[in-house]
């Protein structure tokens, strides 16, 4: 997986590649945390997920990963959009598009990035 947070727009990217595991998860979270406590609370998100085939991640780490979200998003309106093209990837993004329901975040699926940045720089 590879990741890259632009400081200057106060957007982070992540861009998933092949099988998404609980490594990634959980690296992906630590980063998070790092930017978030440099940075705002509120940065949007742009999460690729077009060269993602398929998810290897077990049900703890993803009541782990809501668990700690609750923290930041409880008291943000965050944006994520994810960029999509098969119906595997729509289905891993709408799952957590269900994950994060709970909160104040704006949960958008994009086939085109420019509008997905678009969208988010707003």
């Amino acid at each position: 997986m590879s990741y890259s947070v632009d400081k200057y727009q106060n957007i982070w990217q992540a861009k998933i590649s092949e099988i998404l595991t609980d490594d990634d998860i959980i690296g992906l979270k630590r980063k998070l945390q790092i930017f978030h406590e440099g940075y705002a609370l509120s940065a949007n998100g742009l999460v690729d997920l077009r060269t993602l085939t398929d998810m290897d991640i077990d049900l703890s780490t993803l009541n782990n990963l809501t668990s700690e979200m609750e923290v930041h998003l409880s008291r943000n309106e965050i944006k994520m959009a994810f960029m999509v093209e098969s119906p595997i990837q729509y289905g891993i993004a709408r799952m957590f598009r269900i994950i994060l329901s709970p909160w104040k975040t704006d949960v958008r699926l994009f086939e085109e990035e420019k509008e997905a940045l678009e969208w988010i720089s707003v």
